[in-house]
């Protein structure tokens, strides 16, 4: 979106919120396929109480409102999209911080619009899509000119993370990716590369402290 943004020169926010309306109509779509299931499907989920004690014979729709189930909107590329529209700047920078903490939140409102409006529980998720993130970026090399710093990879970098190569200590890397991950309500992921611990169990001791 960032990258047809520049190429089109049309306004980022525009072409987002024109997708975002095509993933809750994909998405209501898997809904609503769901409805009419009746609990014989899954006796162990709907009847015997893992999920619900519904009767034999029994439709599972009253549970697939309210807070009873939900429906994820997925994302990839966070840091490129930034660097992508400020020419230059990353999560790691103010100006780039903002920048991605006011699209992870018009994202996340979004999903609450959308909740709000069909009492079904969307939920922004930052999921490690490993698969489609080098789909996308096989994408974006062949539809968009060479752009360094965004389609120059073999990948797209996930949710909301710093990305790989930047070198940054683990304590830096988890404090920043929290303050995305509190907009991430449907799910998120943060990781750091360490050596080897087993022998360092204070250090990593350390950590744990630092992300509660």
């Amino acid at each position: 979106i960032a990258l047809l943004s520049k190429k089109e020169n049309k306004d980022f926010w525009k072409i987002l919120k024109e997708n975002l309306l095509l993933c809750k109509k994909a998405l209501m779509l898997r809904h609503n396929r769901l409805l009419g299931t009746k609990s014989d499907v899954a006796p162990i989920l709907w009847q015997h109480g893992a999920l619900a004690r519904l009767k034999p014979g029994e439709v599972i729709d009253p549970l697939l409102f309210g807070d009873n189930s939900s429906i994820s909107l997925g994302y990839a590329g966070l840091w490129e999209t930034v660097y992508c529209l400020t020419e230059g700047e990353t999560l790691l920078t103010e100006k780039g911080k903002a920048l991605g903490l006011s699209i992870m939140k018009y994202l996340s409102d979004t999903c609450e619009e959308w909740k709000k409006e069909t009492n079904i529980g969307f939920s922004l998720y930052g999921s490690p899509i490993e698969s489609t993130t080098y789909k996308f970026a096989k994408a974006i090399k062949r539809d968009f000119d060479f752009t360094p710093g965004v389609n120059d990879k073999n990948y797209v970098t996930n949710s909301y993370h710093i990305t790989p190569s930047q070198y940054i200590n683990a304590f830096d890397k988890l404090s920043i990716e929290s303050e995305f991950q509190k907009l991430s309500l449907g799910g998120a992921i943060s990781y750091i590369e360490t050596p080897n611990m087993t022998k360092n169990i204070p250090a990593l001791l350390e950590v744990i402290k630092h992300i509660y």
